[in-house]
């Protein structure tokens, strides 16, 4: 990697930002050199040879044989994207009015100093290219796009995979390998801010859709894929398409991904520079075409085939920049392809075990519910007769010791409720939910429920209680949403003691403006803070204010671990824990944020970066329409 970052930087560089460099430099080596070479590689002897340069990059140069043949040659500087033929070395197809290339040229070492250069060679052409960059097609000449991307792709299976190796999402490792080493590179001063506040979120997000990416395609066959399917590589010919150009990026992918990214970029209309809008009409009437890629696109959903279609085009940018050529290309250029990537938030799969005292599924089950999830969330019954709390703390020694998932735990009263206000309670109170597992001796509450969730009972065995010595602080908040002061006070709980329990308190108040967000909404933020920052030394309860306010710590004492002391910041809890006989502490905190003022400021469209976790204003974001 190293080596094909700094090969002929000073080239790349002169090409890159100097126009004149091809005219006074590259094209006459070109001129003297070029049809030796051809004869040498190809055996083709030169009659002419004509150039045009193409722009900020390349150059296409039109051969004529002596037998009056003509080929199309497309040359690239040694820029980053050029090292893109490690899967095969010289392809020839039957050719066809949609031209695959007659030859990919990277067998052999040109002549100093033309050796890091790449040449393409095709079938020659005639047409223009009708529709530019970020231009929507007309719909009738929609109709001829679909038609030529089948046949393309008809043509490309003939190359012969053998020996090559899938590099769609490999190639994507080594692109962000090159992006995260040069990153102080890729942009200039105007968007530095924005990018480096929001570069990690860049990074994780784009390693999250690659795994998901790998997952989606592990049953999909291989092929090669044009994999820059755009109009602006369209050649029109009058009225009608005349062949597909621009194969640099030909690679061994999977047409049906291929398929969806191609729809992206031929619905991409004209945006702004904080936007990347999608013609969605466009997206799906091109999509829908192809039937193995829609099921796919529908499984999927559009947000996060958008957000892969941004990684795709604000990795280009980015090595582009890396290389001083123009990351603002078009006017939808870099930074809300970025955005999009950096603000993607993806919903995990999740699976609800309900269980009561400590009858949890054994390990073998255990382990065959978190195959088919990505978090766990388990949710003790209390019977109205239970008295002790101990039985919980026993519970999450199991599951911490059984499971390698993230997950969710925490106490219910049941209160002999029926089955459907069980499930609504659970709906408001859980992050959202799959699949329901629930013990042989609860499974009077999964009667007569609701079919849009799958219910699997399990026979459940008895965890052992062992000692119970860590020490704990209560924390009191309603996270509305949970903000740098919250996260700060947690911290300094943590400096003294082992745990601490985060108690999401009015769990039943949502949707007003001081309370927009449901227990279940504020129970998924604060989690993805705390498992990033604090794995495993924390609860989070939700909790339902009580009218009988003397009541409600004594019912936390019942319902929680054992805690040593109340952590709060507010005046009302220290009192609460004194009626109850519990320590309490008011830890000084630098932050003065308030969740009302990211409240309006988000309403507002005004930052609140520096207010919140990355964490927590990712998942927020996604709930911005509950404000009021």
């Amino acid at each position: 990697m190293e080596h094909e970052l700094q090969t002929d930087r000073k080239s790349s560089i002169l090409c890159a930002e100097n126009a004149s460099y091809w005219r006074e430099t590259a094209i006459p080596l070109l001129e003297n050199m070029l049809p030796q070479i051809i004869k040498d590689y190809y055996d083709i002897n030169v009659a002419s040879v004509c150039f045009n340069n193409e722009g900020h990059s390349n150059i296409i140069c039109i051969i004529t044989s002596e037998k009056g043949e003509k080929i199309t040659f497309r040359i690239e500087p040694p820029f980053i994207n050029s090292r893109k033929y490690d899967d095969f070395k010289r392809i020839t197809i039957n050719p066809k009015s949609f031209a695959v290339p007659m030859f990919c040229y990277h067998e052999k070492i040109l002549p100093a100093p033309l050796n890091d250069f790449s040449i393409a060679g095709y079938n020659f052409i005639e047409g223009n290219t009708k529709y530019r960059w970020y231009e929507v097609p007309k719909d009738d000449d929609l109709k001829k796009i679909v038609k030529a991307y089948d046949e393309l792709n008809e043509s490309l299976r003939f190359i012969d995979t053998t020996n090559a190796s899938v590099a769609y999402t490999e190639r994507f490792n080594k692109e962000l390998d090159a992006v995260i080493k040069h990153c102080n590179n890729i942009c200039d001063k105007s968007i530095e801010a924005t990018f480096n506040s929001r570069f990690n979120d860049f990074l994780a997000n784009a390693k999250l859709l690659l795994a998901n990416i790998s997952r989606i395609t592990k049953d999909l066959t291989p092929h090669y894929v044009h994999n820059d399917f755009q109009p602006g590589n369209i050649l029109f010919n009058e009225n009608d398409i005349s062949g597909i150009i621009d194969f640099e990026d030909l690679t061994l992918g999977y047409t049906e991904i291929d398929t969806i990214l191609s729809g992206f970029r031929i619905a991409k209309s004209n945006g702004s520079n904080t936007e990347l809008n999608i013609d969605r009409i466009c997206l799906k009437k091109f999509i829908s075409h192809f039937p193995s890629a829609w099921k796919i696109f529908e499984n999927y959903g559009y947000k996060f085939f958008l957000s892969f279609f941004a990684l795709r085009e604000s990795v280009r940018y980015m090595l582009s920049a890396i290389n001083n050529l123009d990351v603002m290309r078009t006017n939808i250029g870099f930074l809300p392809c970025f955005l999009t990537v950096a603000n993607y938030y993806h919903e995990p799969l999740r699976s609800l075990i309900i269980f009561n005292g400590r009858n949890l599924p054994d390990e073998n089950e255990l382990r065959k519910i978190e195959n088919n999830c990505d978090e766990i969330v388990f949710v003790q019954l209390y019977e109205p007769i239970d008295t002790t709390n101990s039985s919980i703390v026993a519970a999450k020694q199991y599951i911490e010791c059984t499971t390698s998932k993230r997950f969710y735990l925490f106490p219910l009263f049941a209160d002999n409720m029926p089955a459907y206000r069980l499930l609504l309670r659970l709906e408001i109170l859980c992050p959202r939910f799959n699949n329901v597992y629930v013990s042989k001796e609860t499974c009077k509450y999964h009667l007569s429920l609701p079919s849009k969730f799958v219910f699997h009972s399990f026979q459940p065995q008895q965890t052992n209680e062992s000692k119970d010595d860590r020490s704990r602080a209560l924390f009191i908040t309603r996270a509305q949403p949970f903000h740098n002061g919250h996260l700060e006070i947690i911290e300094k709980a943590l400096e003294k003691y082992d745990e601490v329990i985060v108690v999401l308190a009015s769990a039943e108040a949502s949707f007003t403006e001081d309370n927009p967000l449901t227990a279940a909404q504020r129970m998924e933020i604060t989690n993805a803070v705390l498992w990033a920052r604090h794995n495993g030394h924390f609860w989070i309860f939700p909790v339902a204010y009580n009218n009988y306010i003397a009541e409600n710590m004594p019912e936390l004492k019942l319902l929680c671990p054992d805690f040593n002391v109340v952590f709060s910041t507010n005046p009302v809890h220290a009192k609460m824990a004194r009626l109850a006989n519990i320590p309490s502490e008011m830890p000084k905190i630098k932050s003065d944020v308030r969740a009302t003022t990211i409240r309006e400021n988000v309403k507002k469209a005004l930052p609140a970066d520096s207010m919140m976790p990355r964490e927590a204003l990712q998942i927020f974001m996604k709930y911005k329409d509950q404000l009021i």
